[in-house]
């Protein structure tokens, strides 16, 4: 039964892999980054469920070739494959950002050095007296 329980998980966590791959191509919208975070989340939770579960299995750590856990490796190595395409996307959309903020501050730099600021920091005395 346990392993039944663990398999479903499994293709949980696989679906979340897939949604989140789908977030990885628009990775650079503030709205992708907020469902990829809610995504983790309920990745972490389900992995953390499937370790109470497998606690529950005597050999769960064990190498065999039983049909359940041919199955579970399977899934496995989709969720790995997902894993490693959303990885690459997103440090893709890290290095374009970073490249994006590096010309802002270039673009900062060429406007302040062209435009000098005009608000006055020193204070004026003009002596009336002599």
């Amino acid at each position: 039964m346990a392993w039944n329980q663990i398999y479903h998980l499994f293709e949980d966590i696989r679906e979340i892999a897939e949604q989140q791959l789908l977030l990885a191509h628009r990775i650079e919208d503030p709205e992708a980054g907020k469902a990829m975070l809610k995504l983790m989340k309920r990745r972490q939770a389900i992995t953390d469920r499937i370790d109470r579960l497998s606690k529950k299995i005597p050999d769960y750590n064990e190498i065999g070739n039983s049909n359940e856990r041919i199955e579970v490796l399977a899934i496995i190595n989709d969720i790995q494959k997902f894993d490693r395409q959303s990885q690459e996307l997103i440090e893709a959309g890290r290095e374009r950002t970073g490249k994006k903020l590096g010309n802002v501050r270039n673009n900062q730099k060429a406007y302040n050095a062209y435009m000098p600021n005009i608000v006055s920091t020193e204070g004026w005395f003009f002596d009336r007296k002599k």
